[in-house]
This record gives C-alpha cells, sequence and structure tokens, in this order.
C-alpha cells in the first residue's frame, strides 16, 4: 500500500464525501457508502481524469 495514495471526492449523486484510494496505475474504485453508486477513475494526465459511474443495481442516478 506504500504506493497507494487517498483520493476524496464528493458523490456525484447524493453529495456526501467518500474515500478511496489510487494504485500505482492511477485507478481508484470507491462506492458510496450513502446511495452505493460506484466510480472508478482512471487518471489520464496530471490534470485528467475518467470517471465511470453506476448507479446500484435497481435503481437510477439521481
Amino acid at each position: 500500500m506504500e504506493d497507494w495514495k487517498l483520493s476524496e471526492r464528493y458523490c456525484q449523486n447524493c453529495g456526501k464525501k467518500i474515500k478511496g484510494y489510487r494504485n500505482i496505475k492511477g485507478v481508484v474504485k470507491i462506492t458510496c457508502p450513502n446511495c452505493g453508486a460506484s466510480y472508478i477513475g482512471k487518471q489520464v494526465s496530471r490534470r485528467k481524469e475518467i470517471v465511470e459511474i453506476t448507479a446500484p443495481e435497481g435503481r437510477d442516478i439521481l
């Protein structure tokens, strides 16, 4: 875990603060404990990240 970096953000679905860890490849996977939305973020460059947001099973993104 020495190469993993803390990544904090706000859930785009419910607005709660969520935390995850970015691995050495620049990927962070986070699931919001409040609404269940899952995030996969891939750091493309120093200033750019691509984020995929998935709603929990049977629900829509708010």
